[in-house]
């Protein structure tokens, strides 16, 4: 008799990773207590879109969204990494993502990706600060 073949128990799914430190804090994203140049990686699921819900105009420099931005660029290493997924498709958030006063690298630093769950559409943007190893 035929039938479908069992799906593999969850456990033998599993990857194994090196052994990492991840702290999870509440804090506020535009004055965060981290130290200058004190974090490999910043991932954003969604903030960035809160932020900018609170703001009239998310691109002025005084604005909310680009408050969390400057605090996620200054808490990160030289060659460090802001991976943004959010709802905001470019031509929302690039214009945020690239603005002046952000040390990311070069003009080519926003990668972005578009994610399709279910029925809807996320963006993924990933940009790097400048500095580190093998960064002019």
């Amino acid at each position: 008799a035929g039938g479908a073949a069992a799906a593999p128990p969850a456990a033998a799914l599993r990857v194994s990773l090196p052994p990492c430190e991840i702290d999870y804090c509440v804090m506020d994203v535009t004055a965060m207590t981290y130290l200058d140049a004190s974090l490999d990686c910043v991932v954003d699921k969604a903030t960035l879109d809160t932020m900018c819900q609170l703001d009239d105009d998310p691109t002025l420099g005084h604005s909310q969204a680009s408050k969390m931005l400057r605090e996620a660029c200054r808490v990160l290493r030289p060659g460090g990494h802001y991976v943004c997924l959010t709802y905001g498709d470019p031509e929302m958030r690039l214009p945020l993502l690239s603005a002046s006063g952000l040390a990311w690298d070069g003009q080519h630093s926003v990668a972005q990706h578009e994610v399709w769950k279910n029925k809807a559409v996320f963006y993924m943007y990933v940009m790097r600060k400048r500095g580190g190893a093998g960064v002019e």
